[in-house]
């Protein structure tokens, strides 16, 4: 891999982590009210945000580990 397609590489993730970490906030904002509304949809809203926190956590130590 050239240098280019590294510093691409890197960028990529970056947009990833920082597009991820955005849809959590978003999520969390939406489960306060969902509590309220449907204690099992936020549930299962609460795991899907526990996947997606995961998945920050991986592609941060890919993007770490690219350094």
């Amino acid at each position: 891999m050239n240098e280019y397609e590294n510093v691409a590489d890197q960028c990529a993730n970056i947009l990833m982590i920082n597009g991820l970490t955005r849809a959590v906030e978003i999520i969390e904002k939406e489960i306060e009210i969902a509590i309220e509304i449907n204690p099992i949809m936020a549930m299962g809203m609460l795991q899907a945000n526990k996947l997606l926190i995961n998945e920050i956590k991986e592609l941060s130590v890919e993007h770490a580990d690219d350094k």
